[in-house]
């Protein structure tokens, strides 16, 4: 698998040793998401899910101030860790935590995100309902801030509709959302 844009195009992410289970996000649906979002410069990006961590590498290779990788699997903490070390990634220009989603997100500091990628396994809807959840009650998205997820097409979740749906894109199997707050009805 390869960086599609930025200074780190055409190189190589490290992939987990047991990826069986794993789901990348294909380039084609990079392109729809990079194109969509467009400037990643000096953005704060949270990686949940992040497996390869390519959606976070595409967006350091972008411009991005800081990317925070989220995932509870060893192997992939250890292909990012890889990965970072390969690129000659600054040490600001990252964190990693490996980790339940739900424990971070309960006990951030309160770092709010430009950008944050949910992509959890697809045969686990509650980790989709769940992070929407705590990423609202949190208030970690910035007010101009994008939620990117990736759902299979046939999944149905409730918890979106709190969300301003700012763009749906069909690709295959899945939808692929663009969510941002629901703006509050006085301003």
């Amino acid at each position: 698998m390869k960086i599609n844009f930025g200074k780190y195009k055409n190189q190589a992410i490290e992939l987990p040793k047991n990826n069986n289970n794993m789901r990348p996000t294909t380039g084609m649906a990079k392109s729809i998401i990079f194109n969509t979002i467009g400037n990643f410069e000096d953005k704060i990006i949270l990686d949940l899910f992040s497996g390869t961590g390519s959606l976070g590498f595409e967006s350091l290779s972008l411009g991005a101030e800081k990317v925070i990788f989220i995932d509870n699997n060893v192997d992939s903490i250890k292909s990012i860790y890889k990965t970072i070390n390969k690129f000659k990634i600054k040490k600001e220009n990252y964190e990693i935590y490996k980790s339940d989603f739900r424990r971070v997100l309960k006990y951030s500091q309160q770092e709010k995100f430009d950008i944050i990628f949910l992509d959890p396994p697809f045969s686990i809807q509650k980790y989709f309902e769940e992070a929407l959840f705590l990423l609202k009650t949190k208030d970690v998205l910035k007010e101009e801030g994008i939620i990117v997820m990736e759902i299979p097409y046939k999944m149905k979740l409730k918890i979106i509709d709190d969300f301003l749906i700012y763009k749906k894109s069909k690709l295959g199997d899945k939808d692929i959302y663009f969510l941002q707050k629901k703006r509050e009805e006085n301003e």
